[in-house]
């Protein structure tokens, strides 16, 4: 369980994550961050702690050329990269149940763009500030509400973070923050 908050804001994506996984009803305070930089992105992840180590540890982010926009990259080579991956270390299988190959859930900041990865590998780019993991409804009511409000970003994602772990038992502090 996790809430990661992404803010696009003057260029740059700014995010925070919490720090709690859970195996079944036990609690986990993880050490190492939800959110990292790699191969030029910064990435902030939700789901199995191994799926994040694959993408982590295991994933060789490919080259963009400059002539090839963003999103077409992240939709086939970045989306490749991780799925072979995934599948070198045995993690991602063809099954006949759409379940076993689903993929990672993450926000991606990349040249001050916001993407979402969903977990059947779609990409969406996101032009406002969003929020994903069990804890993402709550931090997203949280990130509607401080929208138009002047306060520095650090500020509404610190708000959004103490929302979601504050209704929602998959998420604690402490918080770790990053931006590209």
């Amino acid at each position: 369980m996790t809430v990661i908050v992404a803010v696009p804001h003057n260029g740059r994506v700014y995010m925070g994550a919490d720090s709690r996984a859970t195996q079944g009803w036990s609690i986990i305070e993880l050490a190492e961050p939800k959110l990292w930089k790699q191969g030029g992105l910064l990435l902030g992840f939700t789901g199995a702690i191994r799926e994040q180590q694959i993408l982590q540890f295991c994933t060789a982010i490919p080259a963009r050329s400059d002539d090839v926009d963003v999103l077409h990259w992240l939709c086939s080579d970045f989306v490749g990269a991780v799925r072979a991956a995934r599948q070198s270390a045995g993690y991602d299988v063809k099954c006949p149940s759409p379940a076993c190959d689903a993929g990672p859930s993450l926000a991606i900041g990349v040249e001050g763009r916001l993407f979402e990865v969903f977990a059947d590998y779609s990409i969406a780019e996101r032009l406002a500030a969003t929020a994903i993991g069990s804890g993402g409804v709550e931090a997203k009511a949280s990130l509607h509400t401080t929208a138009g409000m002047r306060m520095a970003v650090r500020k509404r994602i610190d708000l959004a973070l103490a929302t979601a772990c504050a209704l929602d038992a998959g998420c604690s502090p402490p918080f770790t923050y990053g931006h590209e």
